[in-house]
């Protein structure tokens, strides 16, 4: 009975020990919170590992989140997939079946957004487009252009009179028309166009979508959308991504936590594997408490 006892004692106290070693170094990880001081001089090991390194866990987390998670080109192939966009696309147009009205949808999304205040920024964007276009084209000159053929075919019914209408008398004319219609449109065209584009955008803004869009080809509106967002959004979120500090945004977050709530957090991961060193200390003890006793 005593050799029995001599021969169980040294693996169950290893087992012991390896356990409460363990346990404790576990601990060790997030405890104490706060560093505790013996006059005056900072105990070892204090605080615990997690809680000291906060920072430093914090900012290597918000790096790798950043590099390895949240890539641009990640979430691009993710968000612009052949798949969600036709999903975006459809869903966009099955609005055309709507029997409310563009300015009903707009007002519906927030009770703060006007659709009348929408509808004419939209109108004095087409305006300055339309006054853009017609300064690159040069309008004065197209449109003295149609003038001086138009002139040149009614000469021929002048007869003996057309002489007086001579090449010289035309282009001044026209090079003078030319310069006042471009005049115009750089100084009166905004005002002049704007109105009645307001008008018009107004009415469409009011009338129902599914009237608008009685006579549109579906799918072929989809895969037109379609191309047109694969187009367009892929620029501006990539832009939006390079923006945003997502390393330093999860940084921050980390470093705003306090320290149990860290340490529920790591927890909640790695609770199992924990558990599983402190349960192995007790193995390993208890095997060396074997081998002791055969020595």
């Amino acid at each position: 009975m005593t050799d029995l006892i001599r021969y169980l004692s040294g693996p169950l106290i290893g087992s012991v020990i390896g356990y409460f070693t363990n346990y404790i170094a576990v601990k060790m990880l997030f405890r104490p919170h706060r560093e505790i001081k013996l006059f005056g001089v900072r105990l070892p090991f204090t605080p615990g590992l997690i809680p000291k390194r906060q920072g430093d866990m914090a900012k290597a987390v918000g790096n790798a989140i950043s590099r390895n998670l949240f890539t641009s080109s990640d979430l691009s192939k993710t968000f612009f997939s052949e798949e969600n966009m036709r999903k975006v696309s459809e869903k966009i147009i099955a609005l055309t079946d709507s029997e409310k009205s563009i300015a009903e949808i707009i007002e519906s999304v927030s009770a703060e957004s006007d659709a009348s205040v929408i509808s004419a920024k939209a109108a004095n964007v087409i305006t300055d487009k339309l006054i853009d276009a017609a300064e690159k084209m040069n309008a004065g000159k197209v449109l003295t252009d149609i003038a001086a053929d138009t002139i040149e075919e009614k000469k021929q019914s002048l007869g003996m009179f057309a002489f007086i209408i001579n090449d010289g008398i035309l282009n001044s004319l026209l090079e003078s028309f030319e310069r006042k219609i471009n005049k115009y449109i750089a100084e009166k065209g905004h005002e002049k166009l704007y109105p009645p584009i307001e008008d018009m955008v107004f009415e469409y803004c009011r009338k129902p979508i599914c009237e608008l869009s009685a006579k549109t080809d579906k799918e072929k509106a989809v895969d037109m959308l379609n191309d047109i967002l694969k187009r367009a959004l892929p620029p501006v979120f990539e832009k939006l991504l390079s923006d945003i500090d997502i390393a330093g945004t999860v940084e921050s977050k980390i470093n705003a936590m306090n320290v149990s709530e860290l340490e529920e957090l790591c927890l909640s991961v790695m609770k199992k594997e924990l558990n599983a060193i402190v349960n192995l200390g007790a193995l390993i003890g208890f095997i060396i408490g074997i081998v002791n006793s055969f020595i």
